[in-house]
């Protein structure tokens, strides 16, 4: 059992982590309270990975009885080099937190997740990709793409703000 310092940061991690998948505190919420539930009745490990991975299927199972399902089209696979073409650019639009929260809300729960797990917690692809159950190219296009559609949403933004 992790002491109270580490246990709190665990939960902290974990709220992060489930209000990137729903973007609602509430559901989060829930979503860490019930995972945490879980991990306890099954004296399971108290560690961060497979706290985000009781929280990713609880999300997934949400999904399901809800039937909305992320669908993923794969046109072509990206390569980590091709991520990091335009980091720099990309984290400068990061440092706006309400227009990435704002952004945020408009992409799918799945694409979230993989921005959250790469720009947030700083997971590698390969890292996410053992998370998620997704192959690294397809984690790779998932970034990409997200980020152009993230800078899109940002760019319409913006001229809403513009006189």
């Amino acid at each position: 059992m992790p002491d109270n310092q580490n246990l709190k940061q665990l939960l902290q991690h974990g709220f992060r982590y489930a209000y990137s998948l729903t973007h609602n505190k509430a559901q989060a919420e829930d979503f860490v309270q019930d995972a945490w539930l879980s991990m306890i009745k099954r004296r399971a490990p108290h560690t961060k990975a497979y706290f985000y991975t009781v929280i990713r299927n609880k999300f997934l199972n949400q999904l399901k009885h809800e039937k909305v399902v992320p669908l993923i089209s794969v046109e072509a696979t990206e390569t980590e080099e091709s991520l990091t073409a335009t980091e720099e650019e990309f984290s400068n639009i990061l440092a706006d937190k309400d227009m990435i929260d704002k952004a945020l809300a408009k992409v799918k729960p799945l694409e979230r997740e993989i921005i959250y797990l790469y720009y947030f917690e700083e997971y590698s692809t390969a890292e996410i990709s053992e998370l998620t159950d997704l192959s690294k190219g397809m984690v790779c296009s998932l970034i990409h793409r997200t980020r152009l559609k993230l800078k899109k949403h940002i760019q319409l933004q913006e001229k809403k703000v513009l006189p």
